[in-house]
């Protein structure tokens, strides 16, 4: 056989080899993908069903998918374990509210209670960058259940949720900063806080304007030393944020524990 056919052999045969393999790899990827993607599926219509008060049916959905350490599934899993730690953040506190939390309550009965696992899946799913389990932690240390009050550590986990677009910690981050016990405190970026919150709640922009007068003399008003003029550029400022980041407001809606 000639030298050259010999080359042209080889050169064949490689072409092929390495051919085959990116088909084979590639068809894995894609078969990894579209599992993938059922996965997240069935987990988010497991959440939805959730979200709706069919409690059991979600939280029974979501378990196996918990036990792989998904983030979303472990979060609500967490949260029905550990609820009765819960519970003023769950099912509400004040009289307004009574039968409504009631009949939302009754759906949570007669399912599991562990403290001590739901809290570590909640952590888990915190640390494996869950939105809603960063804001759940934030909140912890924000008042102080189960950890220590802590607004540094409150602060370091509601803004990573901020990040991934969960408007309520725009709300809570408002408080710390308004606090006297934050060590930084700052009504400027307080009232910056609270203004991105509010202007993405739905349905609310019509009325923006009154509320924000209310909010002016009730929250900023009774602050000693108060500084309109640090106000005024605090607006501004936000404003021009909101034009640039185009924040976006749809995951409100779909916050369960947002009142």
């Amino acid at each position: 056989m000639p030298l050259e056919w010999k080359f042209n052999r080889y050169i064949f045969v490689t072409i092929f080899l390495c051919s085959f393999v990116f088909t084979a790899t590639t068809a894995t990827e894609v078969n990894q993908s579209s599992e993938a993607n059922r996965v997240q599926k069935n987990i988010n219509a497991a959440v939805k069903i959730f979200l709706n008060g069919k409690i059991r049916q979600g939280f029974e959905r979501l378990l196996p998918f918990a036990d792989t350490r998904n983030p979303k599934a472990m979060f609500y899993v967490g949260l029905v374990y550990s609820r009765n730690l819960f519970r003023p953040v769950i099912f509400g506190d004040t009289s307004e509210r009574k039968q409504t939390e009631y009949a939302k309550e009754k759906n949570w009965i007669g399912l599991p209670i562990n403290n001590e696992r739901g809290f570590q899946l909640i952590k888990q799913a915190a640390d494996a960058g869950s939105a809603d389990a960063l804001v759940w932690i934030g909140g912890m240390y924000l008042g102080g259940i189960v950890f220590p009050k802590d607004l540094n550590a409150a602060t370091k986990y509601l803004k990573s949720a901020a990040k991934l677009g969960k408007m309520v910690s725009y709300r809570w981050l408002s408080a710390i900063y308004a606090s006297n016990e934050y060590s930084k405190q700052n009504l400027s970026e307080s009232y910056k806080n609270l203004y991105i919150f509010h202007n993405c709640v739905p349905g609310n922009k019509k009325a923006i304007s009154e509320k924000w007068k209310i909010i002016e003399i009730t929250s900023f008003g009774s602050h000693s030393g108060f500084d309109s003029i640090k106000l005024d550029s605090a607006k501004i400022l936000t404003q021009d944020w909101m034009k640039k980041n185009q924040v976006l407001c749809e995951n409100l809606k779909q916050d369960f524990y947002v009142k």
